[in-house]
């Protein structure tokens, strides 16, 4: 619903589920990233996760450590993945080519953080 995807920018919940992706308990960072993904899924919902303060929470997350930047990469793929409009976000504020970087530097070219299972 509209209302409720308003409301998830407006309230904070977007900001509360990007800073937690630097969470220490795997599955908060796991449920983190269904919201987002989840958020992405909506043509309103991609416009407020790539939003400047999204792109800005985001950015400030990315950078707290490796393990978080996948964590980052992974809510940037899985959204790529869903939306094209996510996409052109994504290019539009530097992931790819910071997404593309970590590719071509990893002997496996896995981005993926694994999750437990719940």
């Amino acid at each position: 619903d509209r209302r409720n995807l308003k409301m998830i920018g407006e309230v904070g919940i977007m900001k509360h589920a990007i800073l937690l992706l630097a969470d220490e308990d795997p599955s908060v960072v796991k449920e983190c990233n269904k919201i987002l993904v989840n958020l992405a899924s909506y043509d309103e919902g991609v416009i407020i996760l790539y939003s400047d303060q999204g792109v800005k929470l985001l950015k400030e997350v990315l950078d707290k450590s490796e393990t978080i930047r996948y964590r980052v990469f992974d809510v940037i793929i899985d959204s790529i993945l869903i939306s094209d409009q996510a996409f052109e976000f994504a290019s539009s504020a530097g992931f790819i080519p910071k997404i593309k970087a970590v590719v071509s530097t990893q002997s496996t070219g896995k981005l993926s953080t694994s999750y437990p299972s719940t």
